[in-house]
């Protein structure tokens, strides 16, 4: 794969990479990020809610350096609280040779997380108006993290491998599928995604 090269205009950086310009992440203040908002839904898609509110995740990724031809770190937000407040507050940083992300159904715009520790998660994209066919970008950058012979995603008890690991040994899962859910319509700004081999 070429070296991705981020394009040099870029559209209005959305919530999580202002926040990460504030410069609390000294070292993340330049990079740029992809991001959109997903809410929370369990492996048969149904959305999950706490004290009758649902969980709302940003959900970024970004190149540490530019000589990465790959995005390699996972960010993940949430709004920041009491709900009057502006923003979000960033929750979780990880290297995204750790986290294996695929599509968990592709008509419902969900997708899954599974982490080192064992543990998976869903979200389903929020709508976001005036940005047609943004979770095909999602789904054509999960095809970037894992190209194509890559191992998919290990069956649920198995353990996670680094990147390496896994195209060695190779495991694989077939998503779970529920009922439709409702999502609710956030303001949503991401970052074209043709510098990381992606056409347009």
């Amino acid at each position: 794969m070429m070296e991705a090269e981020l394009p040099e205009e870029a559209p209005l950086p959305g919530p999580l990479q202002l926040q990460l310009r504030t410069g609390e992440f000294g070292l993340l203040r330049r990079i740029r990020v992809f991001e959109s908002d997903f809410i929370q839904v369990s492996r048969r898609g149904e959305v999950l809610d706490v004290h009758n509110r649902m969980r709302v995740v940003t959900v970024g990724v970004a190149r540490t350096s530019p000589g990465i031809p790959v995005p390699n770190v996972l960010l993940l937000a949430r709004p920041c609280a009491p709900p009057p407040a502006a923003g979000v507050e960033l929750t979780r940083l990880l290297p995204l040779r750790w986290v294996q992300v695929s599509v968990q159904d592709a008509l419902r715009e969900q997708l899954r997380l599974r982490f080192a520790n064992g543990r998976s998660f869903y979200l389903q994209l929020c709508p976001c108006p005036g940005t047609p066919g943004l979770f095909d970008r999602w789904a054509r950058l999960v095809r970037v993290l894992r190209p194509p012979g890559e191992a998919p995603p290990p069956a649920p008890g198995e353990a996670l491998r680094p990147v390496a690991a896994a195209r060695h040994h190779g495991r694989g899962l077939r998503g779970a599928r529920g009922p439709a859910s409702p999502t609710p319509q956030r303001v949503c700004a991401s970052l074209p995604l043709q510098g990381w081999g992606l056409q347009w």
